[in-house]
């Protein structure tokens, strides 16, 4: 039931593996037949690739460019905050966790196997009319189909309405075929990214649905085993996405023991919510970003800090001031 966790486990330990019992020659000798093997170089997809960029126009382009963006983990953790803060905490609290872990997991296996973005081999190339998507970075996995996965399946599981489901059946499969369009991603990476997320998601589910004094405390077990597999990533961001998680967590357990916000039904609260939350996330991280060195344990404190506003320093005064 928490088979993310047991992925990330493995990923961990067959990093400390790798790094204790095999020179450093073996080593690259295995990530690059991995790489060989899931990248580009394998005929059949950079043969579906150009067959997509065949089909390719500006109708399509724009829309693609619009599906692609709300993969974007800015607009999931939009959501999140407008799910926690006025319509239910549980579910707000599930997305959250899935979105942040399901991209820890994306940048951990991103780092560890480096295998660069299709565009610009075999023919394939981006495109940048009517609209420009250039990416950087790794290819593999997908982030977005991660996020697609992690975020929508966390959303149907949490609701369990019908409309809900048929949503995000289709932005769980628009999503990644967005990230095929551009040439930004190959089948492998979207399948392994989307199959990811949804691992994540089940996961998460699990450990917040535990009952029981036992379970009070599971989730902080996600929070340790990233934290150890964060010294075997090598990934810019990683540690970024730590704090966020750092954060979230923290204030899971303030918010849920101390402050126990309540939700009204009223636009006006909500919309008073809404400002004021939006607000201090938009104020707090320029100003750690202006006062803190740019260092990463400066982006992983940021991180935390906005981590922590959102779950814990936003509800406190929504309590305070009874918004």
């Amino acid at each position: 039931s928490i088979g993310w966790v047991f992925i990330l486990a493995f990923f961990f330990l067959s990093r400390i593996s790798c790094r204790f019992f095999l020179d450093k020659m073996v080593q690259e000798d295995i990530m690059s037949w991995i790489a060989q093997h899931v990248s580009y170089q394998v005929q059949w997809q950079t043969d579906v690739l150009l067959f997509i960029q065949s089909l390719r126009n500006d109708p399509l382009s724009v829309f693609f460019y619009f599906v692609s963006n709300i993969g974007q983990t800015s607009c999931y953790m939009a959501a999140v905050c407008v799910i926690f803060w006025c319509v239910n905490k549980r579910a707000g609290y599930f997305l959250g966790f899935s979105v942040v872990a399901a991209g820890l997991v994306n940048m951990g296996l991103k780092g560890a196997f480096q295998i660069p973005r299709p565009y610009g081999h075999a023919g394939l190339v981006p495109v940048e009319h009517p609209v420009s998507v250039l990416e950087t970075g790794y290819s593999f996995p997908s982030g977005h189909s991660t996020g697609a996965g992690s975020f929508w399946l966390a959303l149907y599981l949490a609701f369990r309405k019908r409309w809900i489901a048929v949503l995000s059946i289709c932005m769980m499969l628009l999503i990644p075929l967005s990230r095929l369009y551009f040439a930004v991603h190959t089948p492998i990476d979207v399948t392994t990214g989307l199959v990811l997320g949804s691992l994540t998601a089940l996961g998460v589910c699990a450990l917040l649905c535990s009952s029981g004094k036992k379970g009070k405390y599971l989730p902080l077990v996600p929070l340790v085993v990233f934290a150890a597999a964060g010294f075997f990533a090598h990934h810019p961001y990683y540690w970024a996405g730590f704090g966020s998680l750092a954060g979230l967590t923290a204030g899971y357990y303030i918010e849920t023991e101390a402050i126990r916000f309540e939700m009204t039904g009223k636009t006006s609260r909500i919309v008073f919510r809404l400002v004021i939350g939006f607000a201090g996330a938009a104020l707090l991280g320029p100003l750690l970003e202006a006062v803190l060195p740019g260092t990463p344990v400066s982006a992983a404190f940021r991180s935390f800090c906005l981590g922590l506003w959102i779950t814990a320093g936003a509800p406190a005064l929504f309590s305070k001031f009874r918004i």
